[in-house]
């Protein structure tokens, strides 16, 4: 299965790390959540507040604006 803002599997959102093993950027679509390996530097990315915060907009401008009609 993928996701559709990112094109990748849903086990394996698209990801930037750093040198030490971070990710500094990367997907948080709904579509990774519960599918990514835990614990794991990915998961603890899409667990974050800020993630959590992202899904909640976006859920409301898609259910506001009859996105995808």
């Amino acid at each position: 299965m993928k996701c559709n803002l990112c094109g990748r599997d849903v086990s394996s959102p698209y990801r930037v790390y750093n040198a030490f093993g971070k990710v500094i950027s990367g997907c948080v679509d709904r579509s990774h959540t519960g599918m990514i390996v835990s614990p794991s530097e990915s998961e603890f990315w899409h667990s974050r507040k800020e993630a959590r915060d992202i899904r909640a907009q976006l859920a409301k401008v898609i259910a506001g604006k009859g996105y995808g009609k």
